[in-house]
């Protein structure tokens, strides 16, 4: 028994110090390295948004279009979204991503260019409705695979689009709509409608609205609607406080101090419009960080 009891000790020994060379000297090392050419302003962040979410608002007019048999009116809406995805393509600045991988005996060593395309959807103004169009697109497709439908009928907190491969499905359907075929047409922007990533994390939601009602209090703004501007900061500031009610003891102190911002702006509008709008576009950037679900902006360009 004391021999059995002494081999298994010195077993027990070898695998520690095993183990410990192993992570003293790893087989295999990785590292990816991500650098943005230039980085995005709060404003090209947002004006990046909109235009995204101008997209999927003409793919879903496109085809709604299309299903009334109204070709012209389908051609128009597909050449206008064209024109916004090339928009985004020359707008969104390239990352040099820089691989390495090392073993004992050989390395390796990759860089490229690559244009991250992946971009938050803005519901503009929350009046047009996106993403009913999208959800309808999904729920087909599952039905069309014979999956079940009940995880689309969700609520959600903000969607991603992927702006080079609805580039792609949209040339697609104006070739389709040219040689006059308009249900080939209707199923590419469906492809691209049903590939919208959308998000769902209930304490996302507050964020989501704080940041809409910002937008709309900037639209205000611009318009010289004060009383408007006013009342959309004092919603986003309410949206903020539930917000807190979940989010840890930094982030607590973050947003009380962005509301105290928002309450010393709300009543000195008139007297600083432009200051305003500008700090209201550094809120919405800055409401990028807290989402649980992070933005590919936060992920690439901070």
């Amino acid at each position: 028994m004391k021999d059995l009891k002494a081999l298994l000790a010195t077993v027990a020994g070898l695998f520690v110090a095993g183990s410990m060379a192993f992570a003293a000297e790893p087989r295999i090392e990785a590292s990816v390295d991500i650098q943005p050419t230039a980085r995005l302003s709060a404003d090209e962040k947002v004006s990046l948004s909109v235009a995204a979410g101008q997209i999927l608002n003409h793919v879903n007019k496109a085809r709604e279009a299309l299903s009334d048999n109204n070709r012209t009116f389908a051609q128009q809406n597909v050449n206008k979204a064209i024109t916004l995805a090339e928009t985004i393509q020359t707008a969104i600045p390239d990352v040099k991503v820089s691989t390495e991988i090392k073993t004992e005996k050989k390395d390796y060593k990759h860089t490229e260019m690559v244009k991250p395309l992946v971009v938050p959807v803005y519901e503009e103004l929350n009046l047009l409705t996106l993403f009913e169009p999208v959800k309808r697109a999904r729920k087909e497709e599952k039905i069309r695979k014979g999956g079940l439908v009940s995880d689309v009928d969700v609520l959600v907190s903000r969607a991603l689009l992927d702006v080079g491969y609805s580039q792609k499905m949209l040339k697609r359907a104006k070739l389709s709509l040219d040689q006059g075929n308009p249900k080939v047409a209707s199923g590419y922007l469906g492809d691209i409608q049903s590939n919208v990533i959308l998000e769902q994390v209930a304490a996302d939601f507050p964020l989501n609205e704080a940041q809409t009602n910002m937008l709309l209090a900037k639209g205000a703004l611009e318009d010289k609607r004060y009383d408007a501007a006013r009342s959309y900061l004092e919603k986003a500031s309410d949206a903020l406080e539930r917000f807190a009610r979940s989010a840890g003891e930094n982030t607590q102190k973050a947003v009380g101090d962005m509301r105290a911002e928002i309450k010393s702006m709300a009543n000195n509008l008139a007297q600083k419009d432009e200051v305003a709008r500008e700090k209201i576009t550094t809120w919405w950037d800055n409401l990028s960080g807290w989402f649980q679900q992070k933005s590919p902006w936060v992920a690439r360009q901070k």
